[in-house]
């Protein structure tokens, strides 16, 4: 879902903090609909940010003379729906936000 869309379905939780159930292994999803407050991301949405991923390193690692890089296999999501730091990432980029590790030095 792009930033516009996602401003316009916005859901208005009258001040009250927005928070998801767990379901399944879909940390990831709840995680990045808490920061944002509302039901942004769907699993499938991360799913095609995970695929464009894999596309993009699938395309730098086919260069790769090491070998050991097993293309048919998904890094940035499992079968039972985890999604890799770097989804998160692309996520939370939409809105023009930034993961930054908590050991990384203040600049």
């Amino acid at each position: 879902m792009d930033r516009n869309t996602a401003e316009r379905e916005g859901a208005s939780n009258g001040g009250m903090l927005y928070h998801e159930v767990q379901e399944s292994k879909l940390c990831a999803v709840h995680c990045v609909n808490t920061v944002l407050q509302g039901p942004f991301f769907s699993e499938f949405d991360l799913a095609a940010l995970a695929s464009d991923l894999d596309r993009t390193e699938r395309q730098m690692m086919l260069g790769s003379v090491t070998g050991d890089y097993f293309p048919e296999v998904s890094h940035n999501v499992s079968l039972d729906g985890d999604f890799s730091i770097q989804v998160l990432q692309k996520a939370l980029e939409v809105w023009n936000l930034q993961v930054i590790p908590l050991n990384q030095p203040r600049g």
